[in-house]
């Protein structure tokens, strides 16, 4: 038997925080007997440690922390606590059992819930269900521990952390903006869930907190009537989809009620880079036009954006290359009749790399993503950019990734002019980061302790990075073949080493970042990153 500890709460309500929630959904896909033991907030510190449990993590005064949920599993022994171990743990143990992290998708797991933490905390656990969590504790003990607890923790007391007026409306958009971003993850699953038509940890993380957000402000609250509106009802849909109908008693399996969601639509931002339009015509492959003649090829420039281009193969064909030069690419692109990528705010249409025509199918395809999922379909025999089951999570991890990377461009950009051999290109690449971010290049480049601040910063979200590939069986993402978010993660190296030059310091300090990670995986993408004429 395996025992759950979870936090109390009072009256008719037993299960509702979102951590422990996701363990109890968890055993219960699997169909695992447990039974729970539920601990008030004042005496988790006690119950867990004397329980043997290890501390999960510091408290903000440096003491240790005892948490829920944490399990006991009598079959083995073994004490384990946090959900995202107590998965981790579940499906070694227990191989026979539904999958919490479906083989190939571990590392992009976890890099989905490092993203959830950080933005889904931000803008709607705290602010909306920590918030309200006395509404649903009875003892008045526990009530007492929490204000205190949580007062020291925000830095005021608890009833001033909630927004109130306008400010709570800046803050539900935010909220919104965030599920819009998660709804459109879900739309690029095959299935109605992340991974598919089978649940997994990711599912069990985002319906873990909408059950929260269900109990602690009630069913006829405006928050729950709001949010359970939002993407034509996906999150409530989400919710119902996992619900185990005997939840309240103890040992009860999940025999489901696996609902249908709605699919989402996707709405992405691509910054305006260089771009290159990908073509064959007939059985040969021919170079249409080559703008750029400086020593560094371009196409790593943007690597980032055309990653899983390179080294394409269509059946015998090769894929042949057109440069455009920067200054030059919306009149280029809406003259080869491919669409724009997105539109601005006052409805102008924006054109950018990279961008492909298809002379096999007439298609013309722009955005790197959208161009993997294209070629994924139309050429099925091919390797897949993403593979089967992942393509929710690689959404997000692309949009995660790209975001946290974005901070650090300030390292690189100053490089960008050395590599820049037309002068009406350099000219507009100026006026460009001018409006952009301000002010004029020169005067970007970082010195000192700003400077080594930022590298530090780099280096700390680079190891967050290689923690989440530790979770892959094998050397990429997904196992031992890359995929789309290597291509991602492999572009942007390749940008780096072109722009600073290999031999620079500042290569070598991403060389050696993270144990020399990212300097294997260029090579190890190095087969891929070749550039045909």
């Amino acid at each position: 038997m395996i025992t759950l500890y979870d936090l109390a709460a009072g009256g008719s309500i037993k299960c509702w925080s979102p951590n422990p929630w996701k363990a109890r959904y968890i055993l219960n896909y699997k169909k695992l007997p447990y039974r729970t033991i539920y601990v008030d907030f004042e005496n988790v510190n006690t119950v867990i440690k004397e329980a043997g449990f290890a501390s999960s993590r510091p408290n903000p005064d440096g003491t240790p922390a005892y948490t829920v949920p944490s399990i006991i599993d009598d079959a083995t022994g073994a004490l384990v606590t946090d959900s995202y171990n107590i998965a981790e743990y579940l499906d070694k143990q227990y191989p026979d059992t539904p999958k919490a992290f479906p083989p190939g998708t571990e590392a992009l797991q976890a890099a989905f819930y490092a993203q959830w933490n950080t933005r889904a905390r931000e803008c709607f656990q705290l602010p909306i269900i920590v918030t309200s969590v006395p509404r649903i504790l009875t003892k008045e003990s526990s009530l007492e521990y929490f204000y205190r607890t949580r007062s020291l923790w925000f830095g005021k007391p608890l009833d001033q952390i909630r927004p109130q007026g306008e400010d709570f409306e800046k803050l539900w958009k935010q909220a919104v903006a965030f599920f819009d971003e998660l709804d459109s993850w879900y739309a690029k699953s095959s299935g109605q869930f992340l991974t598919g038509e089978n649940p997994s940890f990711a599912d069990f993380t985002v319906a873990g907190a909408v059950k929260a957000l269900k109990i602690v402000r009630g069913e006829d609250s405006e928050d729950w009537q709001r949010f359970s509106a939002l993407n034509n009802g996906r999150w409530a849909k989400l919710e119902q989809a996992l619900e185990n109908e005997d939840w309240e008693k103890v040992g009860t399996t999940n025999r489901g009620k696996w609902a249908k969601l709605l699919p989402g639509s996707l709405g992405k931002y691509d910054s305006v880079k260089l771009v290159i339009v990908i073509r064959w015509d007939s059985d040969q492959p021919r170079i249409l036009d080559r703008s750029l003649t400086n020593k560094y090829p371009w196409s790593f420039i943007i690597q980032e954006d055309n990653a899983s281009v390179p080294k394409m193969k269509c059946g015998s064909r090769l894929a042949a290359t057109i440069y455009v030069d920067w200054e030059e690419i919306g009149s280029v692109i809406k003259e080869a009749g491919i669409p724009p990528s997105r539109y601005k705010a006052d409805g102008v249409p924006v054109y950018t790399a990279p961008s492909i025509i298809d002379d096999a199918t007439g298609e013309r395809v722009t955005d790197s993503f959208k161009i993997a999922e294209y070629l994924d379909k139309q050429y099925p025999d091919t390797p897949k950019a993403f593979p089967p089951g992942t393509e929710a999570l690689q959404a997000a991890f692309y949009q995660h990734f790209n975001d946290r990377f974005g901070e650090f461009d300030l390292l690189f950009i100053p490089f960008v002019p050395r590599v820049i051999a037309k002068e009406s290109t350099l000219k507009y690449f100026h006026s460009t980061m001018l409006a952009l971010l301000g002010k004029p290049v020169d005067q970007l480049r970082l010195v000192g302790e700003e400077l080594e601040k930022l590298w530090q910063r780099l280096f700390k979200f680079l190891d967050e990075v290689q923690g989440w590939y530790a979770k892959s069986p094998g050397r990429f993402l997904t196992g031992d073949t890359p995929s789309f978010g290597d291509f991602v993660v492999g572009g942007r190296l390749n940008i780096i080493s072109t722009l600073v030059g290999k031999e620079s310091e500042e290569w070598k300090r991403i060389a050696s970042a993270s144990n020399g990670r990212w300097a294997r995986l260029q090579s190890d993408l190095e087969e891929y990153a070749s550039v045909e004429n």
